[in-house]
């Protein structure tokens, strides 16, 4: 399959997919190949998968957590209702620790306009991404001289 025939659904839907697999199996990945297939068949890119499991693998080990938050009105705000979807279902399964999670609100509170789904996922991904998270120093903006920190 090329580029050009893949399913426009992200990396972050992947993870989701790859949550509510592991969830739905006692809340433990253990057949990865397996799940890879099943995406695959479903129209995602094997590059697409094999990023994903990456993902998943790195912030969970293969195992859903179930953490409990509760966001704030003010919080949400930020939010299209699909990102605000989006960002429960991570935090559900235990994708996005706390860090992570003040990061997204931090970017989102950068912009006038709600935060919509395909900039979710991108910011989504790029903080799964960073190993070590410190927050203060995710969230500068290299070459933007207004931002101080």
């Amino acid at each position: 399959m090329d580029d050009s025939s893949m399913r426009d659904d992200t990396i972050i839907d992947i993870v989701v997919m790859l949550a509510e697999i592991a969830d739905s199996s006692g809340g433990v990945l253990a057949d990865p190949r397996s799940a890879r297939k099943k995406i695959i068949k479903k129209g995602h890119s094997p590059k697409q998968v094999d990023r994903a499991l990456s993902l998943f693998r790195r912030k969970s080990n293969f195992r859903v957590k179930k953490p409990h938050r509760v966001f704030s009105e003010h919080e949400l705000s930020f939010l299209s209702p699909e990102s605000a979807k989006m960002l429960s279902s991570l935090v559900r399964y235990g994708i996005l620790s706390d860090e992570q999670v003040e990061l997204i609100f931090i970017r989102a509170s950068l912009d006038e306009e709600k935060l919509n789904l395909d900039e979710f996922r991108r910011v989504a991904e790029m903080v799964i991404d960073i190993d070590n998270l410190n927050v203060s120093e995710a969230a500068f903006v290299e070459g933007d001289e207004d931002i101080v920190n």
